[in-house]
């Protein structure tokens, strides 16, 4: 309730200033880029609820995991760019298909860039990172931000926990939720240079041990 009453506020003061006839004109562009993008935090909002409490069931194809990084690096590009953060690829040769839905895959890989580019507070580099490892395969993402507090790492991971300002505390549960579906498991690291790594197992064909 609190995440929707927030952006329905910034709605209603903005609608009240364009439906002021004392209101500048570019206070009433202003006022409209307000309204659309708080539309959107609640189109992102209402996304990640029903992902969280309606989740589908997954679709295993296989997948590509240097295409699946691929088509992350394009969806997310631009948005590090804006920070001065460069996304860089790091796949292992050789590393084979997955059994898996590539639209949650994306999802989780998604999750958990934007997360990375958000967490960095300085120009630098996200990597995505494919490698095997047994019988699974391990997708990674890695920032150089200044990490997270001790005391939250063991939250991170609860529904509706967040530590940013406009955040729904849905995006890391969606994804817990996803990758256990998969048969997988997701961990989180502490870089010994600084930054977090969020790295995720999926069994390299469904059904088999993790």
């Amino acid at each position: 309730a609190h995440e929707i009453r927030n952006p329905l506020a910034g709605i209603k003061g903005a609608a009240n200033l364009i439906e002021s006839p004392a209101t500048p004109a570019d206070m009433r562009r202003g006022s409209l880029a307000i309204i659309h993008k708080e539309i959107r935090r609640l189109n992102r909002l209402l996304t990640n609820l029903l992902d969280f409490a309606r989740p589908r069931a997954p679709e295993f194809h296989a997948v590509d995991p240097g295409q699946l990084i691929d088509g992350i690096i394009g969806l997310a590009g631009h948005s590090a760019g804006q920070k001065g953060v460069t996304l860089r690829k790091d796949v292992a040769a050789g590393v084979p298909r997955v059994q898996g839905d590539p639209e949650q895959l994306k999802q989780v890989l998604l999750n958990l860039t934007i997360n990375a580019i958000q967490a960095m507070d300085k120009r630098g580099e996200v990597v995505l990172a494919a490698r095997r490892k047994d019988a699974s395969l391990l997708l990674s993402v890695r920032d150089q931000g200044p990490g997270i507090p001790e005391e939250d790492l063991d939250k991170i991971f609860n529904p509706f926990f967040t530590t940013k300002d406009a955040g729904t505390g849905l995006g890391l549960s969606v994804v817990h939720q996803i990758v256990t579906r998969h048969g997988g498991s997701v961990s989180v690291l502490r870089n010994s240079g600084g930054g977090m790594t969020f790295e995720v197992s999926i069994p390299l064909e469904h059904g088999s041990p993790k």
